[in-house]
């Protein structure tokens, strides 16, 4: 793929040897392009880590637009696209072991969270375990990790603490959408998270960045994008389709389990009784049943009344036996 070129050669400023101005920007395009290579340059020659979580609504634009931040951040992103957005913790590590072995400074990889189980925190916590190994393993060559999901709350607090920086993403129409950036610092002894306003310095000047007007990525990059995620999708109907087949079943399961705990009342009556019960008509104790099989109380009071019914019916079934015997002598 040849260099992505937008405007003038954008894409050159990755490497930090080009400066701004001879490009012929507005003001407001200088200063949203000081922003981005100053998180290059925070990365690269302070040599820092940066996490960041992007969010937005569904089809906002929030991971395209980390997948072009991905391509002008880092030269080697476009070759391992495929790789470098990430679905999995599995895939995380897999590409990590990549990236050390390759030795490479300032990668960005992109944890795409779209389509996954938001609800699940245990998704969350083998994230936060993943992370916490790839700022610790990887430190040295200060990988840039970007987060998007669609609410920066459904990440949860131990995750969301260790982010640098947040991106809010809307979008109107199809030419463009709105970032809005924030710089996070938590204060550990507070315990507080603080949020502002970045401050770009350009020409000896400081301005405050309010949003970004981010106009819409090369089309290549849309392609191949919207190709790995076709594929994801498919995948995540599978995976769909297999929860659905595991809850069906696991809830027959618990049917059978439930008749059998019935059976068993039934038969072992003696024990869940109340002092109420009589030869002919037992009573059954609900809360023994609950707490002996740890079961909700409406459903240990489903369990009491199929149970007695259950004996009232061997009850009379014997009785009949009987009267039937007795009329035979």
């Amino acid at each position: 793929m040849e260099p992505i070129k937008w405007k003038a050669n954008a894409h050159a400023w990755h490497t930090d040897r080009i400066g701004l101005a001879q490009y012929g920007y507005t003001q407001q395009e200088v200063v949203a392009l000081a922003y981005f290579q100053s998180i290059r340059r925070e990365v690269v020659q302070n040599n820092f880590t940066w996490l960041c979580s992007i969010s937005g609504r569904h089809r906002s634009g929030k991971s395209l637009t980390a997948a072009t931040l991905g391509v002008l951040w880092d030269t080697t992103f476009w070759d391992n696209f495929e790789r470098r957005i990430i679905y999995s913790p599995k895939d995380f590590m897999t590409e990590l072991k990549t990236i050390r072995t390759r030795r490479i400074k300032g990668a960005v990889m992109l944890i795409d969270e779209s389509g996954s189980t938001v609800s699940s925190m245990d998704w969350y916590e083998r994230w936060q375990k993943a992370i916490t190994k790839a700022t610790i393993v990887l430190g040295y060559l200060n990988p840039i990790i970007l987060f998007a999901a669609p609410v920066r709350d459904f990440v949860n607090s131990p995750l969301r603490k260790m982010f640098h920086a947040h991106i809010d993403v809307s979008r109107f129409n199809r030419e463009y959408c709105i970032l809005k950036p924030y710089d996070i610092k938590y204060n550990a002894i507070l315990k507080k998270t603080f949020w502002k306003k970045p401050i770009i310095k350009i020409a000896g000047q400081k301005i405050t960045l309010d949003k970004i007007r981010f106009g819409q990525p090369p089309q290549e990059i849309i392609d191949r994008y919207e190709a790995l995620e076709r594929l994801e999708k498919d995948k995540l109907l599978e995976q769909f389709q297999k929860e659905v087949d595991n809850s069906e079943a696991a809830g027959a399961k618990k049917t059978l389990d439930l008749e059998e705990v019935i059976k068993h009342v039934a038969a072992n009556h003696e024990l869940y009784q109340t002092k109420r019960s009589i030869p002919g008509n037992i009573i059954l104790d609900a809360r023994s049943i609950r707490f002996k099989f740890n079961m909700a109380a409406d459903l240990s009071q489903h369990v009491k009344n199929q149970a007695e019914r259950m004996i009232k019916e061997k009850d009379a079934l014997t009785l009949d036996l009987i009267n039937d015997k007795q009329e035979g002598d």
